[in-house]
């Protein structure tokens, strides 16, 4: 008897241990997250914000050419946008208009609306804070 008692006692411990072994098994392959989308949008945004920051910016100073620190080329506003810069308010407001229809700027992209900045102080001063918004850009 106490001989059978060993056998099924090791028999259920040897059956545990495998359970345990099986069940806890790491699979080789986990799923990986394939969604890129959020990131190319967000990719996106920054290359657009980007842009408009350095176009406002070359309008702050008078210039219609501005070139991109990453690229080589250089990107001509166009003549069919007009920048306003109004001081008399505060905050101030610099308007650059690229007019209702599509405006074709010398870097290839088509542009229309306008992009706003208001901003404190003189533009260019560290303590300038800058707001840029977008109507129907």
């Amino acid at each position: 008897m106490k001989t059978k008692r060993i056998i099924i006692k090791g028999l259920v411990g040897a059956a545990i241990l495998g359970f345990i072994f099986i069940g806890c098994k790491k699979s080789s392959s986990s799923p990986q997250d394939t969604d890129t989308e959020s990131g190319t949008d967000d990719s996106q945004a920054n290359l657009f914000s980007q842009d408009a920051s350095n176009i406002s910016d070359n309008a702050a100073k008078g210039q219609t050419t501005y070139r991109p620190q990453q690229q080589g080329n250089e990107n001509v506003l166009s003549t069919c946008a007009t920048v306003t810069n109004d001081t008399s308010v505060t905050p101030h407001v610099l308007t650059i208009n690229f007019g209702t229809s599509n405006c074709m700027c010398i870097d290839g992209r088509y542009r229309r609306g306008e992009i706003i900045v208001n901003y404190s102080g003189r533009y260019f001063d560290s303590a300038s804070v800058h707001t840029l918004s977008f109507s129907n850009y």
